[in-house]
């Protein structure tokens, strides 16, 4: 039997630019198409104006006017290219093939689980979607490296990668294919850097090698967090997981709530609607306490490979006594790597990319208009897991002060060229003890909530097996009335967490306090839950070994932008991080050098850097 295909104009467009006097004008109709296997297809299209039109694959040149007979063995796309001078209109069409033989289910055990992947993808995705196996028509359009480990012994460092086209379909098959393809690295720290071509690779596929994952999900379920579709996308996710995985859940806000415990996937999937449940959302955000927490959990587990995939919509806040070196040593010597998802524009990205980065994996950024995108992320980790090219590259040995190195991959076909950036992060940096907040507020409340109860006693604790040590406590406020008013009010929510810290341990002469009034909110122009931040009580240490004073550096508009000039302040032998800031209702960036132990110390550091390189800083 033959079917014939008529070109449906959009569905199949990819470009339409040119320069010509007369425009080609596509008359075709296009449209996906299945057959049976055996089946012939007649191609017919009409562009006028078009000198000639080649189709990919095929040596005959063909008119504006034309047909086509194919009889393909596998669903495929066709590339239709219409020219006239420099004047180019470009199509495609999508055959699948079903073949003779009906799919049969995947069953394992009581649930029948399917392929994470089934097939190819018909829509434009950022994020897997699809798979289609090599051939001269299909060229990437982007890369995604999903995982980064070094090797210190052999001086190298392998990249797990994912090789996407524009609908989001994984290409695998170049590694048949060598003589297509070639990879090329350049490595940089600072100024320096060095060039890599002709790399080592190799391509994994899970029908090869089968490997079983302990997996973790961890959830935001502060004030801040949106969960309401979240149950739904994770439970469409699971059936993707194979017999043999297991997976746990918790959610977390300053304290850490287990959800499920790690368990065969099927018995997942059979008790999920009865047994999820997220608490109520509230208070602050204790990534680096929770992530350790999860971890501690999942490295119980017995399946060879474990990921932990982080979904937040805050960074760190309220963890206290757990940073992102303690999180990412627990992850590394149980080689579980940290994927991150940060949600919405409350999310500051920096130490999360961080902490992503020590760990090897991927850190993602979506707003949260934006969570449909969720499921096709977490299939494209846990896919990336099992199916991946591997690519050697040689690790530069830079000058010791050199922490952050950063490699451009690229990946080079048929005279494509795409590229990713990625941080090597194998030394843990010295982190800026940041301000944490023990409690907020409502308005005109100084109620301590109870659920900030069990972290302030923690704290008590740390303050009492450390009597050397001391504290200041900072109260703010936001609109809690007149000035009189908000200075009694933050009195009384400093003198009730004072008493509950000297009822738990900790002495009096450990602890400092302070009323800062409106003047430094977390959240300007705010209300709800992120006005309720900005009434709050910070902690932070009296040390000079903690080095509290910072200098106030650029403001740039952009995450990239603030990224790149952090990376630049410490190839110049400077500790620098950026901050996320909301002014006027709208977001921007602030770089921050800090390490200063006292005021003189940061004062000096501000004159060095105007004379040098020109940049006015404030001191903090």
């Amino acid at each position: 039997m033959k079917k014939i295909l008529y070109l449906v104009y959009c569905v199949g467009t990819l470009l339409a630019w040119g320069c010509s006097s007369t425009k080609i004008e596509d008359r075709s109709n296009f449209q996906p198409f299945e057959i049976k296997e055996g089946e012939e297809i007649t191609l017919l299209w009409e562009f006028k104006n078009a000198d000639n039109v080649t189709i990919a694959g095929f040596p005959k040149l063909y008119n504006a006017k034309d047909f086509l007979v194919d009889k393909p063995l596998k669903s495929r796309q066709y590339y239709i290219n219409a020219f006239k001078g420099s004047d180019t209109v470009k199509r495609f069409v999508h055959v699948e093939v079903i073949p003779n033989t009906p799919q049969q289910e995947i069953k394992t055990g009581p649930v029948v689980l399917r392929q994470i992947i089934s097939g190819p993808s018909y829509e434009e995705s950022e994020y897997l979607n699809g798979v289609l196996t090599h051939d001269i028509q299909h060229i990437p359009s982007s890369m995604h490296v999903m995982r980064t480990k070094i090797n210190e012994k052999n001086k190298t460092c392998n990249f797990n990668v994912l090789l996407l086209d524009q609908l989001g379909n994984y290409i695998n098959g170049y590694s048949y294919k060598s003589d297509k393809a070639s990879w090329t690295s350049t490595n940089s720290c600072g100024s320096v850097s060095a060039n890599y071509s002709g790399l080592k690779y190799s391509e994994k596929k899970n029908d090869e090698t089968l490997d079983f994952i302990d997996l973790g999900l961890l959830i935001d379920n502060s004030a801040a967090s949106d969960n309401e579709d979240i149950p739904l996308m994770i439970k469409s996710f699971l059936p993707g997981l194979m017999s043999g995985d297991k997976i746990m859940i918790s959610a977390f806000n300053q304290n850490y709530h287990k959800i499920l415990d790690l368990m065969p996937v099927e018995q997942m999937i059979m008790g999920f609607d009865n047994d999820f449940r997220l608490p109520k959302k509230s208070g602050l955000s204790a990534v680096n306490k929770a992530s350790y927490k999860a971890l501690g959990q999942l490295a119980k587990g017995h399946n060879s490979k474990k990921a932990l995939i982080l979904l937040t919509y805050l960074s760190d806040n309220s963890s206290l006594t757990y940073d992102e070196n303690d999180v990412a040593l627990f992850a590394k010597n149980n080689d579980i790597p940290i994927y991150i998802v940060g949600i919405g524009e409350a999310v500051n990205g920096y130490d999360l990319r961080y902490l992503c980065s020590l760990t090897g994996a991927r850190y993602y950024f979506i707003m949260k208009d934006e969570l449909k995108s969720l499921n096709n992320i977490l299939t494209e980790i846990i896919f990336s897991l099992r199916n991946n090219y591997k690519v050697t590259v040689p690790i530069q040995s830079f000058d010791e002060n050199c922490t952050v190195k950063k490699a451009n991959l690229q990946f080079i076909t048929n005279d494509k060229n795409i590229s990713e950036s990625v941080t090597i992060q194998n030394d843990y940096k010295s982190l800026f003890a940041a301000n944490q907040i023990l409690a907020n507020y409502d308005e005109g409340s100084s109620r301590l909530k109870e659920e900030y109860l069990e972290n302030i006693k923690l704290f008590a604790k740390t303050l009492s097996d450390n009597p050397n040590k001391s504290v200041q406590l900072t109260a703010y406020s936001w609109y809690d009335g007149a000035e009189d008013i908000q200075k009694t009010i933050a009195e009384e929510r400093l003198n009730a967490i004072k008493e509950l810290l000297l009822n738990s341990g900790a002495g009096t002469e450990q602890i400092k306090m302070k009323y800062e009034g409106e003047n430094k909110p977390i959240f300007p122009n705010s209300k709800g839950w992120q006005a309720n931040i900005n009434r709050r009580v910070e902690v932070r240490w009296l040390d000079p070994s903690i080095q509290p004073y910072e200098l106030l550096g650029e403001h740039v508009k952009s995450e990239d932008e603030a990224q790149k000039l952090v990376e630049k302040w410490e190839s110049r032998g400077n500790k620098a991080y950026y901050e996320r800031l909301f002014q006027q209702d709208e977001i921007g960036y602030r770089i921050r050098i800090w390490g200063f132990s006292t005021i003189d110390d940061a004062r000096k550091a501000a004159i060095d850097i105007k004379d040098k390189y020109e940049v006015v800083m404030e001191v903090e």
